[in-house]
């Protein structure tokens, strides 16, 4: 699933009572991988991961500017999709991303989800996992078997949704889509932010176990004890 949260002109960081289900996410994520050339750039400002590890030995400031590989071979401190907590995404673009999304789903009269097993970029692109690796997680208990004849329809209905929600936020500069989906970050010892070219940009370390005792606010780069 996704929750939204947002960041204000001053770099706080809002609550918003506003999110989506895992249907929902399945077809807003599968609009979004098949909007080619739409997907990278600076629409995405970070991703924030969940840390599980120990204490690094080298001081926060060297370690910042190196890329997941770097930080894997010379650190062994792994950054995996399965770990990542949030995305940041620019909100005007973000606004012109949707738009163009929901014009492609208007012009085709038999618009269907057709989700794919390729993985996006983990740090440059807007979703994170694979549509069908989410659409393969769907229980049939709780949401029954997929109508594909209604794709189209709901398909337009989340687009509106999201696109209505950011025209009465006016007040946010980015906003952050939660990715609650696999991450215990409750669990975690430290949360780390790469930027869309997946060159480390802020590390905190928290200890084991207290990773929602923390919050960061980007504007002043500054983290905050709950």
């Amino acid at each position: 699933m996704y929750y939204i949260a947002g960041i204000t002109e001053d770099g706080s960081e809002k609550a918003c009572d506003f999110g989506f289900d895992m249907i929902e996410r399945i077809l807003l994520d599968d609009v979004l991988t098949r909007l080619p050339g739409q997907m990278t750039g600076k629409i995405v400002k970070a991703k924030r991961f969940s840390y599980f590890g120990v204490k690094p030995e080298p001081p926060v400031e060297q370690l910042l500017g190196m890329t997941s590989r770097r930080l894997s071979a010379e650190c062994n401190i792994n950054v995996s999709r399965e770990n990542c907590l949030a995305t940041v995404l620019n909100m005007e673009d973000l606004m012109a991303v949707l738009k163009r999304g929901l014009i492609k789903v208007l012009n085709t009269s038999r618009w269907q989800c057709e989700p794919s097993f390729a993985q996006p970029n983990l740090f440059s692109d807007i979703v994170v996992f694979s549509p069908m690796f989410l659409y393969e997680m769907l229980g049939r208990e709780k949401y029954g078997v997929w109508n594909h004849d209604d794709d189209r329809t709901r398909a337009l209905r989340v687009l509106y949704k999201f696109i209505n929600f950011l025209y009465e936020s006016d007040d946010l500069r980015y906003i952050i889509l939660y990715n609650e989906l696999m991450c215990p970050h409750w669990e975690a010892s430290g949360e780390i932010h790469f930027d869309n070219r997946g060159e480390l940009v802020h590390f905190n370390y928290f200890g084991p176990g207290n990773g929602q005792l923390y919050k960061y606010h980007p504007q002043v780069e500054a983290w905050e004890r709950r």
